[in-house]
């Protein structure tokens, strides 16, 4: 087994939070990026895989939007904290932690990786969206779906800015990176990592009904998301509600990905089944249903790997 060691999963010291604010403040970009370096000097001789940051998208979204994770911050209609604006403070704390990760990728090129020859990238949640009606509408909203959550985290780390649907979409309330920083963030991973579960039907809230208050919003890329269609599930239900088994959407969003990221390495960090509450005895005991999970899963992250190939010896040819 080769480890790969995540630096910042979620937590932080109460105290940088009590000081200015913790992800809200471009301090914590400077504190981060100390942790970091202390990481670097005492187990880079071992550690040749890091991951900067886990799931900024994930963070960001239940600490500053929802309010479930510390420092609970939330506002109507997604959840009723004492502090915060979940229309606007994911978008901050998000722009600092990619700033932050881009410093720590300097330093690490700069001081470390020389030396102990390792690499670093950044791992964020990535689903796959499927248009929930035939109309050029919900192709419209998976494109959203997929700029609002998985885009948004790895373009600027590619491309050293934000997707163009969300300048588009959010204005002036997206952060904006000045030049330096465009290019500290550009080229600034030498792998990204995906955590990828489960596959929705994206709805198109601009011109559709079928939407909560909550994801007809900019921050939401007024786009929602549905596990059913005509009353038929995506797939099969897992124990985490609203997760399904879809192999397919491995294959796709790998696919995807391949495509708009070229000539970058994509790892695998996060993928499992849990089973529903009711599965008991022999199910669980055999464990017959997380068997075929990962049989159809790892079939189609082949076939991904087989069209990034087939691409590769079209080019060549």
């Amino acid at each position: 087994i080769e480890p790969f060691v995540t630096i910042h999963h979620f937590d932080m010291p109460q105290e940088l939070e009590n000081r200015y604010g913790g992800w809200l403040s471009p301090h914590m970009q400077e504190d981060y990026v100390y942790f970091a370096k202390l990481c670097f000097e005492k187990f880079g001789d071992r550690v040749k895989n890091w991951m900067t940051i886990n799931e900024p998208n994930v963070f960001t979204q239940f600490a500053y939007m929802r309010g479930t994770f510390p420092p609970r911050r939330c506002s109507l209609p997604f959840g009723n904290c004492s502090a915060g604006n979940s229309d606007v403070e994911p978008l901050i704390a998000a722009h600092n932690m990619l700033i932050a990760h881009a410093k720590a990728v300097k330093l690490y090129r700069d001081h470390f990786q020389p030396k102990q020859g390792g690499i670093v990238g950044l791992t964020a949640n990535a689903f796959h969206y499927e248009p929930y009606t035939n109309d050029d509408f919900s192709y419209q909203a998976v494109e959203r779906s997929y700029a609002f959550n998985i885009h948004w985290i790895f373009d600027p780390l590619i491309f050293g800015n934000y997707p163009a649907l969300m300048r588009k979409y959010l204005g002036k309330d997206l952060p904006k990176f000045s030049k330096e920083e465009v290019e500290l963030l550009k080229g600034s991973v030498d792998f990204i990592g995906i955590n990828h579960y489960s596959t929705f039907y994206a709805i198109d809230c601009l011109n559709s009904n079928d939407c909560t208050s909550e994801d007809n919003r900019s921050i939401k890329g007024f786009a929602g998301r549905a596990i059913a269609r005509n009353g038929i599930p995506i797939g099969d239900e897992m124990g985490v509600f609203g997760f399904r088994i879809v192999p397919y959407g491995m294959e796709k969003l790998l696919n995807r990905l391949s495509l708009r990221y070229p000539n970058t390495n994509i790892y695998i960090t996060e993928n499992g089944y849990c089973p529903p509450n009711y599965q008991e005895g022999t199910e669980l005991l055999q464990d017959f249903t997380r068997i075929k999970f990962h049989q159809t899963y790892l079939a189609a992250m082949s076939k991904a790997m087989r069209s990034e190939l087939n691409i590769l010896f079209d080019i060549i040819k």
